[in-house]
């Protein structure tokens, strides 16, 4: 059958936009996932090439849930068939089949019975894996979906396993993606050292505009320079122009919280109220395109914003009760965003704006835990506006002139 996706999820029927895409709804195992609709050929994948590059080797699996081929069977499920062995699986945020929220816990997969071996749990801050577990692999095969927004932290799970095995002389495969929200625009600041964590390893911006094969070249060359026996299986047809749905890639929610394609758009916008006092939406049926407090005058938010006549979206009142996340006893007087336009939209400038005003109007509200908050964001740059109540055009010029740079700093590395 065919649907229409909002830039709200599916299972929200009283939400309303004003951009329907279209998807064929599939079912994929008891699970409803999309398929985006396209006319012309889709985005293949590179499963055979992969194949080939792997039979007769011992490789371990750094996947979830999103490690879907173009039938939608997942990689998890389907590798331990083809001539290669599996020895074990590498577990990211939210589990290998992204029914798991936090401090995940290491343990056999109920379905292959191989065991998963956590990366994202509070007994493992380092986020890697030790490198006696290595010993008996070729290497690791890495896919999954990235949200093309630094602070996700799965991108950052490569990272730290390709610094376990460089030395060790494996190999890393890793099978590209689409850059969900497109790998032709640049936004946002860089990643100061001293912030490096699981929400960015090393300096590149909050949109960067790169798939996670581009990125895990970029890496292997500035940071391991070039050491890593790094091999990125590339997509036929993908464009950077290429929004999710113009791919014809199978859909399923990336994790908890990101239930449709345009929900990453919606999270480079609000995604740093996480740690601030404030909702995000996260906890309601609209993730990421609400936020707010109790105590904040959404009516009054969408006036001023809409003031500013920022590009590609218009701000409503919006009151929302999270389910979780936050107290779910409270309702909260907040504001949404319509995105009419997503290649006007620039989700950073209107994050600055968005973190600006809620530090003027309700300063006793942000009860940032800074050293979280500034990892997600790159820098105490904003920090420091928020507190201090200074308007965000320094910074807005400062974040252009940063991804004017990068976007020549990662021409060598571009595969498409």
């Amino acid at each position: 059958m065919q649907g229409f996706v909002p830039f709200y999820p599916i299972f929200c029927p009283f939400s309303a936009c004003l951009i329907l895409f279209s998807y064929d709804i599939i079912p994929v195992r008891g699970e409803i996932v999309m398929r985006a609709t396209r006319k012309g050929n889709p985005v293949k994948l590179g499963i055979e090439t992969l194949k080939r590059e792997v039979r007769s080797k011992k490789v371990a699996l750094l996947m979830n849930h999103t490690a879907l081929d173009q039938q939608g069977q997942n990689l998890i499920d389907v590798m331990p068939a083809w001539e290669c062995e599996v020895v074990f699986l590498i577990g990211l945020e939210h589990g290998i089949r992204g029914n798991l929220y936090q401090n995940i816990r290491s343990g056999p997969d109920q379905r292959t019975g191989l065991y998963v071996h956590s990366i994202y749990n509070f007994s493992n801050p380092r986020y890697h894996l030790d490198a006696s577990l290595f010993r008996d692999v070729d290497g690791i095969v890495a896919t999954f979906q990235d949200a093309g927004v630094r602070h996700y932290t799965y991108i950052a799970m490569l990272f730290y396993q390709m610094n376990v095995l460089t030395p060790l002389g494996k190999t890393v495969w890793v099978l590209d993606r689409p850059n969900p929200i497109g790998g032709h625009m640049v936004e946002g600041g860089g990643m100061k050292k001293e912030l490096f964590s699981s929400l960015g390893v090393f300096d590149y911006p909050l949109r960067h505009g790169m798939t996670i094969g581009e990125l895990a070249t970029m890496y292997n060359q500035t940071v391991l320079q070039g050491k890593c026996d790094l091999r990125v299986i590339p997509m036929e047809g993908w464009e950077r122009t290429m929004w999710y749905e113009d791919t014809g890639l199978i859909w399923i929610p990336a994790s908890p919280n990101i239930p449709t394609p345009m929900t990453f758009l919606a999270f480079a916008t609000t995604g740093l109220l996480q740690n601030s006092g404030f909702s995000c939406g996260v906890g309601t049926t609209y993730p990421f395109f609400v936020f707010g407090s109790p105590a904040t005058r959404g009516n009054e938010i969408a006036s001023q914003l809409n003031a500013l006549d920022l590009p590609g979206f218009i701000a409503i009142e919006r009151y929302f009760q999270p389910s979780f996340d936050q107290e779910s006893d409270q309702v909260y007087h907040g504001t949404m965003l319509h995105i009419y336009d997503r290649e006007a939209f620039r989700p950073y400038r209107t994050q600055l704006e968005i973190l600006s005003l809620l530090g003027r109007e309700y300063p006793s509200g942000f009860h940032m835990e800074n050293r979280h908050f500034n990892r997600r964001n790159g820098s105490m740059d904003v920090y420091d506006m928020i507190i201090r109540q200074e308007p965000p055009h320094i910074i807005i010029e400062k974040w252009a002139e940063n991804a004017k740079r990068f976007e020549e700093t990662r021409q060598p590395y571009l595969l498409y």
